[in-house]
């Protein structure tokens, strides 16, 4: 693990690509909540994780709140259409995990449950709320 997060931790934060379109950019301005993405970290038992430091890789970086939940403003390319993210995530006991193809879609929220045993190379880990 430490190597992979050695890569990750080499690879800059971006700032909003050019590539965005004006009218996609008009359309965050005003339907901001709309490009909001949460994602909750739970326990194997289903609880909250307080404190876990999540990050969209190239993206951004993020820590839980009291309620479990990471947040992320995602801006795609297309409007509304979900794009593949590589996730790390490392809770207070310094338990760490990099999902490496994680497809998001913004304004949606998710929860990511960890594997007892796998704690890398997993994929589709993130789990859409209903």
């Amino acid at each position: 693990m430490n190597f992979e997060n050695d890569v990750v931790n080499l690879i800059p934060e971006s700032v909003v690509s050019l590539i965005i379109s004006i009218l996609t950019r008009i359309h965050k301005f005003f339907f901001s909540k709309k490009y909001i993405t949460k994602i909750r970290i739970l326990t194997h038992d289903n609880i909250p994780i307080e404190q876990a430091k999540v990050t969209l890789v190239g993206i951004s970086k993020c820590t839980t709140d009291h309620e479990g939940y990471a947040q992320f403003d995602l801006l795609s390319r297309r409007l509304h259409y979900e794009d593949l993210y590589a996730v790390m995530i490392e809770t207070k006991n310094k338990e760490k995990e990099i999902l490496y193809l994680e497809t998001l879609k913004p304004g949606l929220n998710y929860d990511y449950l960890p594997h007892k045993y796998h704690t890398s190379g997993r994929l589709h880990v993130l789990k859409e709320q209903s």
